[in-house]
């Protein structure tokens, strides 16, 4: 899958341009044609590498301003919308949305320490059960499938550089929770067979 995955962006320009060329330009170019419109030009001149591009990098320093109001319960859940249109939270014009685009960064301004160190210790034991059952795979003992499937969904959801939707909608929870259900269930049953 990976080396089929390579060899299409080497051998289309189309390609190559739009998932590698654009994503480099977006963190390191202030003034790719992503990012020229997005940035004040303080914050131009003042960073060298973006957070995924200009625009998450006003929703992160968004974020970070709100949370530092209020460090240990945040502004409230689907608050960002609100907080982030106060003369002393925002960046820029465009760094007002619904939410920051990261589950992180939306957890450190909507709910504070509290809520950031629940998902953080979700994603350690993500981890954690990640690789023990890396070298259950590697030493060929009882490893289970589903769970590493599981795993690698959540790895790859919860991973924190990433662009992400809004953790409190409904259709962003059904998609993140459903599986979990799933998991624990086969879990369980797995654990009453012994």
């Amino acid at each position: 899958m990976i080396f089929a995955l390579t060899v299409l962006l080497l051998n289309s320009k189309t390609y190559y341009d739009r998932y590698v060329s654009h994503t480099l330009s977006g963190f390191f170019d202030p003034n790719s044609a992503q990012n020229q419109d997005q940035l004040p030009k303080d914050i131009k001149t003042k960073y060298k590498i973006f957070f995924l591009s200009a625009e998450h990098q006003n929703y992160m320093m968004t974020s970070l301003n709100i949370f530092k109001e209020k460090k240990f319960t945040g502004s409230g859940p689907k608050s960002y919308r609100y907080a982030c249109k106060e003369k002393n939270m925002s960046v820029s014009l465009t760094s007002c949305n619904s939410h920051p685009h990261n589950y992180y960064l939306q957890l450190l301004s909507e709910t504070g320490f509290l809520g950031t160190v629940f998902l953080v210790f979700i994603y350690l034991m993500i981890v954690y059960r990640s690789i023990i059952n890396f070298f259950r795979v590697f030493f060929k003992k009882n490893y289970d499938l589903f769970e590493i499937i599981t795993l690698a969904f959540y790895f790859s959801q919860f991973w924190p550089i990433n662009q992400t939707g809004n953790l409190f909608n409904n259709f962003n929870s059904i998609m993140l929770f459903f599986p979990l259900g799933m998991y624990l269930y086969l879990n369980n049953r797995s654990l009453e067979k012994f």
